[in-house]
């Protein structure tokens, strides 16, 4: 199953597309590797807030900060509780 992309993900190779950039070229701007923007826009990994803020003020709020949180999956986890086995003696 293919992993969803954040809605940062999502805006953030969208907006490269547009404006005809690469992960290179973003990774300048913001100070990182190109590796590190690969990473985000396939959604291995999110930015940390300040690379997150840097690419907002980049792309000029086209990519929000905010929007890095989480997906739809991901939601829908984290209302899960971990699994506590019963004690006592009840069977």
């Amino acid at each position: 199953m293919a992993k969803r992309l954040s809605a940062g993900a999502r805006s953030f190779k969208a907006f490269l597309k547009r404006n005809g950039l690469t992960l290179a070229d973003a990774g300048r701007a913001v100070g990182v590797s190109r590796v590190a923007t690969l990473h985000w826009s396939t959604g291995v990994r999110t930015p940390r807030s300040p690379y997150r803020e840097a690419l907002e003020v980049w792309t000029r709020g086209e990519v929000v900060a905010s929007s890095w949180g989480e997906t739809e999956d991901e939601h829908k986890a984290s209302g899960v509780r971990p699994y506590e086995p019963k004690t006592g003696t009840d069977s």
